[in-house]
């Protein structure tokens, strides 16, 4: 049976590399913690955001280095949603898969409403 320590200690979210040729490289995209959803489900909730909005916050909060950490603030949330929607979707698309999501890309904020309920 684990300890309380094993299980606390256990590195349990993945990070998945993915190709962004649009971008000239690759980004990591990595599942999130119990805590870390909470922060999105937080972020996305307010009403005025745009869906790209809310797709930027996704990505900021999801989007890290090569050890796990955040490449992006929620400052950064306007410009990352001026990134190209296509290339967007597509990163949502991934950080679905990663999370577990099983809707698909055009119910891109429908995932979000489901975290946020």
């Amino acid at each position: 049976m684990l300890t309380r320590e094993q299980i606390l200690n256990a590195v349990d979210c993945e990070l998945t590399k993915v190709e962004v040729p649009e971008w000239g490289g690759e980004i990591y995209i990595k599942s999130l913690s119990g805590a870390e959803s909470e922060q999105l489900k937080e972020a996305t909730e307010n009403s005025d955001l745009t869906d790209a909005e809310k797709m930027a916050v996704t990505l900021a909060i999801s989007i890290v280095d090569e050890n796990g950490h955040p490449l992006f603030t929620r400052d950064d949330m306007v410009e990352l949603s001026k990134k190209s929607f296509r290339v967007l979707v597509r990163l949502i698309d991934k950080f679905n898969e990663v999370n577990g999501f099983t809707q698909s890309v055009e119910d891109t904020a429908k995932n979000l409403e489901t975290i946020q309920n």
